[in-house]
């Protein structure tokens, strides 16, 4: 039997990754989080994610270095990438490799959706 899909969720909220991570876990899925977008990154190569839901606006590294860093390094490029963040960087987010953006704030079901829509599985 096949593993679950797994989500890096990166977000320097740590009250809304572990929110996030438990509600996906809750709903089948497999999740792993990291604090900013070196950790994030670090935990990109290492877990190997089916999808990652990426956050903006963090210390250390934020999110648009993060997918600069990860198309430099040619870090599995064919992995969704959704953005989620209050700051209106669609455009930008887009043309740096990122599949989809959800403003911030949403409701959890959103990101359910979302994720949902990038990870459907594939039936034989």
């Amino acid at each position: 039997m096949a593993q679950a899909p797994l989500v890096l969720i990166v977000d320097d909220d740590q009250a809304l990754r572990d929110l996030i991570r438990e509600i996906l876990i809750d709903v089948g899925y497999r999740a792993v989080t990291a604090a900013n977008g070196s950790i994030g990154l670090a935990t990109f190569r290492s877990a190997e994610p089916d999808l990652v839901l990426l956050d903006v606006a963090m210390p250390v590294m934020d999110g648009l270095t993060f997918l600069r860093r990860r198309s430099d390094e040619a870090c599995r490029p064919t992995v969704p990438v959704i953005v989620m963040s209050a700051e209106n960087r669609e455009l930008e987010t887009r043309q740096l490799g990122a599949q989809q953006f959800v403003a911030k704030p949403f409701d959890l079901e959103d990101i359910l959706n979302v994720v949902e829509r990038w990870l459907r599985p594939v039936t034989l």
